[in-house]
């Protein structure tokens, strides 16, 4: 069965992919009205840089399982 004939048969997938897609754009213009709120405020891009290395740091730090390295 192709994408298209389950795209067409599905509603209920239809709904979800719409719902992701609008759901990712709202994440992306929240993420452009921080930085700008942000760099309008400090008037810094250090302090986007620090955003940035602090929002993805925690991913970083709780992937890394340094109690089994080698």
């Amino acid at each position: 069965m192709s994408n298209w004939v389950v795209w067409k048969q599905e509603n209920n997938y239809r709904k979800l992919f719409w719902a992701g897609a609008i759901s990712g754009i709202g994440s992306r213009f929240t993420q452009v009205a921080i930085l700008t709120l942000l760099y309008q405020i400090t008037g810094s891009g250090l302090a986007i840089g620090i955003f940035f290395h602090s929002k993805d740091g925690a991913v970083f730090i709780g992937s890394a399982d340094w109690r089994y390295a080698c």
